[in-house]
């Protein structure tokens, strides 16, 4: 169980995102010097029972953020439909596109080549470095 100030300290720190200022903000540090303020706010930081409460007053808007892969196949699916029914073809295709990769159904493929004049200019620098050494 966490004392009030341990408490608003989770609170401030959440909201701020500093556990300098979160610190000021739940203890009187008024006449604390920064360093001190810094070095307790640490040490809250450190506390496990700290970590464990800015974990679960994190947990709900960490998961609101997430993404799902069925939400977001869902989403690009509705946008499909949406733009065949205003027959937008090419953004429909594109959705559908999108789809697929997003189900692992695409692997993009990167070529890489390298043009002759390149590959000699390699080849000519390794050799002039070879016997410099």
């Amino acid at each position: 169980m966490l004392t009030q100030k341990q408490e608003a300290f989770c609170t401030e720190y959440i909201e701020t995102g500093n556990a300098s200022e979160a610190y000021r903000r739940a203890y009187s540090a008024s006449k604390m010097s920064p360093g001190s303020v810094n070095v307790r706010a640490s040490q809250m930081l450190s506390n496990r029972k700290i970590a464990v409460r800015l974990q679960e007053l994190r947990k709900p808007v960490v998961e609101a953020a997430q993404m799902t892969l069925e939400g977001h196949l869902q989403r690009l699916e509705e946008l499909s439909i949406a733009a065949e029914k205003a027959e937008q073809y090419g953004p429909a295709i594109k959705a559908e596109e999108s789809r697929g990769k997003a189900a692992g159904f695409y692997k993009e493929r990167i070529e890489v080549g390298a043009t002759e004049s390149l590959v000699s200019a390699i080849i000519a620098a390794r050799r002039r470095s070879s016997a410099e050494n």
